[in-house]
Order: structure tokens, then C-alpha cells, then sequence
């Protein structure tokens, strides 16, 4: 059962944005190799960054990475 529950959140993980999966990247859904039957930490976090208001559509590269660096910094800080 919990293959499929893991297969539902994948999926519904990657509808919001989320469209890619990762080869060599551990502890997260968008690895197909990995077993993990939540989402881990690192799922979570891609999605609080993606959904920051900070981040746009339309943003070129270098101003999502500033975005990106921006949002990580502060995660890091709150997990301490």
C-alpha cells in the first residue's frame, strides 16, 4: 500500500511544480530509486522555495538563484 501512497504523493508533488525527476540525488521523492514512503525534508523545503513570493514567473536564471539563495539561507536559520 505504500507504494502507492508514495507513487500518489510523487505525482502530486510534481503537479505543483515540481516536474522533474533527480538521478544520484538521496532522500527525496523525485529520485525513482529511492524508497523513501514520505516526503522528506527535501521536498518540502523545493516546494516552500518554489511557492516563496519572493519567486516569479518570467525570473531569468541569476534572479531565481538570488531568490533561491535568499529563501535557503533563511530555511537553514529556522532548522538550527
Amino acid at each position: 500500500m505504500w507504494v502507492i501512497k508514495g507513487c500518489i504523493q510523487e505525482e502530486i508533488t510534481q503537479i505543483m511544480g515540481l516536474a522533474n525527476d533527480v538521478r544520484g540525488a538521496a532522500y527525496t521523492k523525485f529520485n525513482d530509486a529511492d524508497t523513501s514512503k514520505e516526503m522528506t525534508v527535501l521536498d518540502w523545503t523545493l516546494l516552500k522555495i518554489l511557492y516563496n513570493p519572493g519567486m516569479k514567473v518570467g525570473m531569468d536564471k541569476k534572479q531565481a538563484r538570488q531568490v533561491f539563495d535568499s529563501i535557503y539561507g533563511k530555511l537553514v536559520e529556522l532548522e538550527k
